[in-house]
């Protein structure tokens, strides 16, 4: 069941450091807690709260290897509250985040088996910018089944917000 939720009830605020339940979150998203402690110690976490209610988190980091590029490391929103515009809410704020700072685009990677995501980021302009085959067979030391299909490969999406 959605919770209907007033975006206006909604705040996105910067945390310095992470507790249990901004891991919880974080682990729905990405269950390698190395690859959250990782996307945590090179990037900035943010959490979006309704009625100071912890809602969803926002993990946004400079691509190391890729100059202007702002990347969505960690994105999830609670259960309860997804289908709710929260995602999109969380979305827009790092597109801001990414123009406010200067980048030239801003870069998520998610499931192949991962559709709603998928959908969701092209509705809101990304577009698909590559596939890394096997990714998460080769990065994960177990399996991840999302929507009945085997998650192998990484969709790179990529939102332009200054063309070359």
């Amino acid at each position: 069941m959605t919770i209907l939720i007033s975006k206006a009830h909604c705040d996105i605020r910067e945390i310095a450091k992470p507790d249990q339940s901004h891991y919880e979150l974080l682990l729905d998203a990405d269950p390698l807690k190395a690859s959250v402690n990782e996307a945590l110690s090179i990037g900035k976490l943010f959490a979006l709260y309704h009625e100071e209610e912890l809602v969803g988190v926002l993990i946004l980091a400079p691509r190391a290897h890729e100059k202007g590029v702002l990347e969505i490391m960690n994105i999830a929103v609670l259960e309860a509250y997804r289908r709710s515009g929260l995602a999109t809410l969380l979305i827009e704020y790092a597109i801001n985040e990414a123009i406010a700072e200067g980048y030239d685009s801003l870069l998520v990677g998610t499931g192949n088996s991962s559709f709603g995501a998928q959908a969701l980021y092209q509705k809101m302009g990304f577009r698909i910018d590559g596939i890394e085959l096997n990714y998460f067979v080769e990065q994960y030391p177990f399996k991840i089944i999302e929507n009945g299909i085997l998650c192998q490969d990484r969709i790179n999406l990529r939102y332009l917000i200054k063309a070359d």
